[in-house]
């Protein structure tokens, strides 16, 4: 496999306030410096990190030491940046790339899919999570459909899914997650998963403070903490890149994330959340996906960051 590696010139500040003219490359795998055509060095690109500085520099970290980078096309810097230095922070890869994204300039900023004028008719999708949520209605997930298993109200009837230990929990009314320590969020995101009978379940012990544990291979699930180790935020990370059973996990995602939110949500209410941020699971587009929305004392926000491929649903009590 050919790995392609993508090289900016530009100033590199180092920390002793020199400032050297160099190539820095960067692939999917190493971060490559070089001045004068002389190789400085190369390091796995998963120990490298970046952050944004202002508006043209960029702060990098590689193997420890702390470097200032202002690349001639800054643009293009960003949106590399944001994809492949995946050992920065979410917030720091987000940082990188919304000056660019949001600058009005239309080469960067996804373009609107057309909407079809036939529900089922996918060949004017642009993306894999497009067409699988457009033809939501035809597909099937685990023995039941997707739609109604995830965004129903109704979930313990579905009769693949295991519900060893509903009724047990029966007796305790549902807890939002801003009320539980991520320990008690294992529990109920678990729970939550096991009725809509997906294989989306929290695998790892989440620690206080911030976590980030793998649902699925392109499904990542973040948080943090308050000062009192309750939960105040989830983030659920998708990449829309993957193939169909992928695809059709992300909708669980977001189902599952809905209802561990505010378990007082019902089918309607999941629907009209997503609708009111700018998705319509039947008919979605994610071309400009940016909105915002409250209900019951909690702000959800989702929004399709094309530069690093991803679907970012975010979720926290309204402040």
């Amino acid at each position: 496999m050919i790995l392609v590696a993508d090289r900016f010139s530009g100033k590199l500040t180092l920390p002793e306030q020199d400032v050297v003219a160099v190539d820095l490359e960067i692939s999917p795998d190493a971060l490559t410096l070089r001045a004068d055509s002389v190789l400085i060095g190369t390091w796995p690109i998963k120990y490298c990190r970046v952050s944004k500085t202002d508006a043209s520099t960029y702060r990098i970290s590689v193997d420890g030491e702390v470097v200032s980078f202002e690349p001639d096309d800054t643009r293009q810097f960003a949106i590399v940046a944001a994809q492949r230095f995946k050992a920065s922070s979410l917030a720091d890869r987000i940082n990188v790339v919304r000056t660019v994204e949001s600058n009005g300039d239309e080469s960067i900023d996804e373009e609107p899919a057309a909407k079809p004028t036939i529900p089922v008719d996918l060949s004017v999708l642009r993306s894999p999570l497009l067409g699988v949520l457009a033809a939501v209605v035809v597909m099937v997930f685990a023995g039941v459909w997707v739609v109604d298993t995830v965004f129903g109200d109704e979930p313990e009837t579905v009769e693949p899914v295991s519900l060893e230990g509903t009724s047990a929990s029966a007796a305790v009314p549902p807890v939002s997650a801003f009320d539980l320590d991520p320990s008690l969020l294992v529990v109920e995101w678990n729970r939550v998963a096991r009725e809509f009978g997906t294989p989306l379940l929290i695998r790892d012990a989440l620690p206080r403070g911030s976590f980030d544990t793998q649902l699925a291979p392109l499904i990542s699930l973040q948080g943090t903490t308050d000062d009192d180790g309750d939960v105040r935020s989830l983030v659920v990370v998708a990449d829309p890149s993957g193939d169909t059973d992928s695809d059709q996990a992300t909708i669980a995602s977001w189902g599952i994330a809905l209802t561990v939110a505010d378990p007082s949500l019902d089918e309607t209410d999941r629907r009209e959340i997503l609708a009111e941020m700018g998705l319509d699971v039947r008919l979605p587009q994610l071309g400009g996906l940016d909105g915002e929305t409250t209900r019951n004392g909690i702000r959800y926000t989702m929004k399709y960051f094309q530069s690093f491929s991803s679907v970012l649903l975010t979720i926290a009590p309204e402040v």
